[in-house]
């Protein structure tokens, strides 16, 4: 956003010039053609220099506005509720920003509480209980963590002919 000092300057810049956009952004550095042509625009109109951005005319009346807040405090604080209830404003963020101006501090508020101290890390830590403890018996109900004595009675069982593929006629044997 421009000041008005900026403004004034562009605009004698821009009559100096003998109305050439290009030279008065060339020399100046700012504000682009567009802005340059509404500022000029505005100047010729009323013959001032422009101020800035005009503030904008609410859509909604006082009254409207507060009957909105009104709604959204007396039933249950919900912003959707009192948009669908009212049929106004379009935007949540409108409605918030109502119930802030007008009562400030009565919105519900959703998300973390940055009004809090940070929970520091030694609470954290010692209140925390391991979830499951591992004993002996607890991992014997696995092969692969079960207790040494079992694994060394394992191997032993097993040999190198036990662990060949047996034959196509052995197996058709078994069957009969």
């Amino acid at each position: 956003m421009f000041s008005a000092e900026q403004r004034r300057i562009a605009i004698e810049t821009f009559i100096k010039y003998d109305h050439s956009y290009a030279d008065t952004v060339a020399e100046l550095g700012y504000p682009n053609r567009a802005t340059l042509r509404l500022w000029w625009k505005e100047y010729e109109s009323t013959g001032e220099i422009p101020e800035g951005k005009g503030t904008r005319q609410s859509k909604y009346t006082d009254e409207q506005m507060r009957a909105a807040v009104d709604h959204y405090l007396e039933h249950g604080r919900s912003l959707s509720r009192t948009m669908r209830a009212m049929g106004y404003p379009k935007g949540r963020q409108t409605l918030c920003d109502w119930v802030d101006e007008l009562a400030p501090g009565s919105r519900k508020r959703r998300g973390p509480r940055t009004r809090l101290e940070p929970v520091p890390i030694e609470k954290k830590v010692r209140g925390r209980q391991p979830t499951m403890r591992l004993t002996s018996s607890s991992l014997s109900r696995y092969p692969r963590f079960s207790t040494s004595s079992d694994a060394t009675r394992l191997r032993s069982s097993t040999t190198s002919s036990s662990l060949a593929r047996p034959s196509a006629t052995a197996c058709s044997q078994s069957f009969l």
